[in-house]
């Protein structure tokens, strides 16, 4: 075999085990994660934030679960929300030990996420409903958090403050 036979021989070789390799497509091909679109299901809040700035005893937060866990709460560690799909929410703050002194988060999570609270949710938009208000805000997606913003005329300890509310939760 002369030297340019071998030659054209490699590289026809070469061509076609790059052409399998890299040309054929597999028709089971994953086509990714699927972004949320409602808030059915189990959530943990992953991140709690108010603006303009909560102050407690002369600090300033605008991180409320870096807060909470300052002042040795960490009951949002083991909180568990869940929107049923009869349009209620229920949480399991009542059933965790870290939960038990933690009076500051039971306010917070009260106001949002209590045990009467109802929600509905139409577009991009989210109700939650209890006996004591009514909050609507914004929700948005990713395949495993949504985040809720709402503005209420208090601030997290119910002082008359208005302030944003941007609560992330993860799905569990």
């Amino acid at each position: 075999m002369k030297p340019t036979s071998r030659i054209t021989t490699a590289a026809t070789l070469l061509l076609v085990i790059l052409t399998i390799t890299f040309g054929c497509k597999s028709s089971n091909s994953d086509p990714g994660p699927t972004t949320l679109t409602s808030l059915q299901g189990s959530w943990k809040i992953t991140g709690l934030t108010v603006d303009p700035a909560f102050v407690y005893m002369g600090a300033s937060f605008t991180n409320i679960r870096a807060g909470l866990q300052l002042l040795g709460e960490t009951c949002l560690n083991d909180a568990v929300i869940t929107f049923n799909t009869n349009g209620t929410v229920t949480n399991n703050i009542a059933t965790q030990a870290t939960c038990t002194n933690a009076t500051f988060t039971k306010q917070i999570v009260g106001a949002f996420f209590g045990q009467t609270t109802t929600y509905t949710e139409s577009g991009n938009q989210v109700t939650l409903t209890s006996n004591a208000q009514t909050v609507s805000g914004t929700r948005v997606f990713t395949t495993t958090t949504a985040t809720l913003t709402a503005k209420l005329a208090t601030d997290p300890i119910g002082n008359p403050v208005p302030t944003t509310y941007v609560v992330e939760l993860t799905k569990q």
